[in-house]
């Protein structure tokens, strides 16, 4: 699985015993059951940021960013403030409080929200 530029990608893989048979389409079998990970994924319709580590003094203006960049592509806030949670969860070093990352993605979503309405007047 590979997540570029926002497109999910799921390649096959290949084991002993499964090759495919002649005369056989693989969509002969039933579907597998979606993993959560990935169903998570396709859920908020963000790709995991698994760059580099952020380290104590760059930690609000790197999620800053990132979830500018995830509202500015049009996800809702409810995905962005999934996503920052886990990106601030997994990269910032230590990691921030939920309480000011909720505080980030509201800051900039009303920034992005007012944007957006002065764009209409």
């Amino acid at each position: 699985m590979r997540c570029v530029y926002g497109v999910l990608v799921l390649t096959a893989g290949s084991s002993p015993g499964r090759a495919w048979l002649p005369d056989h389409s693989p969509f002969d079998l039933p579907f597998a059951d979606l993993p959560s990970e990935i169903a998570r994924l396709f859920a908020t319709g963000i790709c995991p940021d698994r760059g580099q580590p952020i380290p104590e003094g760059q930690r609000n203006v790197v999620l800053t960013s990132l979830i500018g960049q995830w509202l500015a592509a049009g996800h809702s806030e409810a995905a962005v403030l999934t996503q920052a949670l886990e990106a601030n969860r997994l990269r910032c070093q230590p990691p921030l409080g939920i309480r000011e990352v909720e505080r980030i993605v509201q800051s900039i979503a009303g920034r992005e929200a007012q944007t957006d309405l002065g764009d209409i007047e």
